[in-house]
């Protein structure tokens, strides 16, 4: 029985000394497969898994690190040649006058007072509020607010003028739009990729479905604006709005074709990233933020070598206020501004959209670092870029209508301010559930993935930005406001799904999920506007009257008003129209305008400020001149708010009939 004792501890000992079989999913598959019992407790298999995934990200982190490095020179070398360009630019500006050297002076003092005002914003708020500091929930949440406010006015803009824009009998039919897709593409996969909209589900294509989309976008937006619901219902909300957008403006023609429209969708993109954690959606905001300004001044710089371009000397704002699309109540004042605030608003134009920009990118490159002191100077820098993005926009707004263009540009701004800095500024308080946990750790690889995929479809944007710079590029073109090619296969999602794939990759262009974007790339140096006339009777009694628009007014008394951020897209496509002289007249659009005009159209006419012919006989004949306008000193002692001169006809006197036969061919 000893015997028998001894021979059993001693087979126990060696149990305990022998060493372990190592617990992999092979062996633990293995086992389950041929049915002994899986090796190891929950915990062990946990740890396994663990173990493999470290393994395999470790492995393709070494595989990766020469293309991560290389990546990381070229972005090096990109931020230097774009800096090199800058400063160049600048420096042969300065040169050309003692006068143009004063206004980049004073641009760069100004800028630096800002920077002193957004260090102490920065310090102030840390010191009132260090637990916000870091914290994104209130921006988060005004943002997305924000853009369901500019979502709820587009909606409004489209139910008052999309019937006589894009109706059926509008100016440029949504309907012609689908069917000429559908006459060159065969698949249904084919026809959304090209055009995105649910008014494909319309059997008809009728008006009524127009005003069902517009209808539900304003009746989704406008609570959400109001309420502020970032999370749940209200995210669902945002990214409704966005489809139900995206579903008028790709067949609204060009009465959508504006960089607005795009970047509307982007931003409503970017703001239902998930809010845990909320790093993702920050830095997506301000990367838009960031390409959005750099943007708009590369492409004025790049336009250097155009004599009347008026950037790079700086002459640019002494004829802006005044050839503006639409001019404010201010632009006349600032118009006749003395010269050097003309020099300096040009310069302080350019050091805002060249300069502020690469303090952003500083700035966040500084936040990651592990210094506490070098992370206080990168929030100081984010700050600095998010108070001159902001107030640059306001007085933006002040000086002209540019539709709700600025009110959009200031919405990406905000993921400047962390909960401290909006706190201490506005007095707006956090929400109470932006705080780590099981929320945050179930979003943690959506939020990877969702900022992967936002920097593959930005890497043309990019390309586009900092390409023009590279000494070995062999374009120095720039893009401005489009969108470019991202393909992607779904063949295996629809697999999944059990539905039919598409015959090839799709491409995610039309989604307009990315975009290139710039404005005012060269100024008009003259005003030159349509003035559309009609007249009764036959060619020995014609009695021209005018056609007045809401806001390209031909009343040489008419002041201009306050119409930004409401969006009168009539009178910007005959603003362009006259930038294009006599082509702008020979679009489509253009002649189904005088024909309804001919024809007393009642939508048309609404958006009209006054048609002469309304309540009476529709007019016989109509007739295009093109006029120079010209601001008129304020204070004369007269009425008059402008003065023309006639520069050519370029429509001659046409009827109904011959229009109708010109749409016809």
């Amino acid at each position: 029985m000893r015997v028998v004792a001894a021979l059993t501890l001693l087979r126990c000992a060696g149990a305990l000394v022998a060493p372990r079989p190592r617990v992999t999913m092979s062996t633990i598959l293995h086992s389950s497969r041929d049915g002994s019992q899986p090796i190891g407790t929950k915990r062990q298999l946990i740890r396994a898994k663990s173990q493999e995934i470290g393994k395999t990200l470790l492995q393709k982190a070494k595989e990766r690190r020469p293309s991560l490095v290389r990546g990381v020179r070229r972005a090096v070398s990109d931020f230097r040649d774009v800096t090199n360009e800058v400063v160049d630019y600048t420096i042969a500006s300065a040169q050309l006058s003692r006068q143009n050297l004063l206004a980049w002076a004073q641009a760069f003092g100004a800028l630096a007072a800002f920077a002193a005002v957004g260090a102490a914003t920065a310090s102030g708020s840390a010191a009132a509020f260090p637990e916000l500091v870091g914290r994104f929930g209130a921006a988060r949440a005004l943002s997305a607010r924000a853009t369901m406010a500019i979502f709820a006015l587009g909606f409004g803009i489209a139910l008052r003028q999309n019937k006589a824009l894009i109706g059926r009998q509008g100016l440029a039919p949504y309907h012609k739009v689908l069917e000429r897709v559908e006459r060159n593409r065969t698949s249904t996969w084919s026809r959304v990729e090209a055009v995105p909209s649910l008014l494909w589900l319309s059997k008809n294509k009728t008006d009524s479905a127009l005003t069902v989309v517009s209808a539900l976008g304003l009746a989704l937006s406008l609570p959400c604006a109001l309420g502020g619901a970032l999370h749940g219902g209200g995210r669902l909300a945002l990214i409704t709005c966005y489809a139900l957008y995206a579903s008028i403006s790709n067949v609204g023609g060009p009465f959508y074709g504006y960089g607005w429209e795009s970047q509307l969708l982007e931003t409503a993109a970017l703001c239902a990233l998930p809010s845990h954690p909320e790093w993702g959606g920050v830095l997506a905001l301000r990367w838009l933020a960031f390409k959005i300004m750099l943007g708009a001044g590369l492409i004025k710089l790049r336009a250097r070598g155009r004599t009347s371009d008026g950037w790079h000397d700086l002459t640019a704002m002494t004829t802006f206020f005044e050839t503006q699309p639409l001019p404010s109540p201010m632009s006349r004042r600032l118009h006749f501004a003395p010269k050097g605030f003309h020099l300096f608003a040009t310069a302080s134009n350019h050091v805002i959209e060249l300069f502020a920009p690469l303090g952003l990118l500083i700035g966040c490159v500084l936040r990651i670092l592990p210094f506490s002191g070098l992370r206080s100077v990168g929030r100081s820098l984010v700050v600095f870029y998010g108070l001159v993005h902001v107030l640059f926009q306001v007085a933006l707004i002040g000086s002209g209508n540019l539709s709700f263009l600025n009110y959009l540009t200031i919405i990406p701004a905000l993921a400047c301010f962390d909960d401290a800095a909006l706190m201490w500024l506005l007095g707006i308080a956090a929400p109470t559930n932006t705080g780590p946990g099981l929320r945050w750790i179930l979003n943690l690889p959506l939020a990877l993935g969702s900022v992967a995929f936002i920097a593959w479809l930005n890497k043309p944007v990019y390309e586009n930005l900092v390409g023009p710079a590279r000494k070995d590029s062999t374009s120095k073109r720039q893009v401005m406001n489009g969108s470019f090619d991202r393909v992607v296969s779904i063949r295996r999602l629809c697999e999944k799904l059990r539905i039919a794939p598409p015959s090839r990759p799709l491409n995610l262009r039309s989604l307009r999920l990315a975009n290139a974007f710039g404005a005012f790339g060269s100024v008009q140096r003259t005003r030159d506007l349509l003035v559309v006339e009609g007249s009764r009777g036959e060619a020995d009694d014609w009695n021209w009257r005018e056609f007045d628009f809401r806001g390209q007014r031909a009343d040489l008394n008419a002041r201009p008003v306050v119409l930004a951020p409401w969006h009168w897209r009539l009178d910007w496509q005959l603003w362009i129209a006259a930038c294009k002289g006599p082509n702008g007249t020979n679009d489509r659009w253009f002649l189904s305008l005088l024909l309804k005009l001919l024809e007393n159209d009642a939508a048309t006419s609404s958006l009209l400020h006054a048609n002469p012919f309304l309540d009476s006989e529709p007019p016989t004949h109509v007739r295009v001149s093109q006029y120079r306008y010209a601001f008129v000193a304020p204070d004369n002692g007269t009425e008059a708010v402008w003065t023309r001169e006639p520069r050519r006809v370029l429509v001659r006197p046409v009827g109904a009939e011959a229009l109708r036969e010109a749409l016809r061919t």
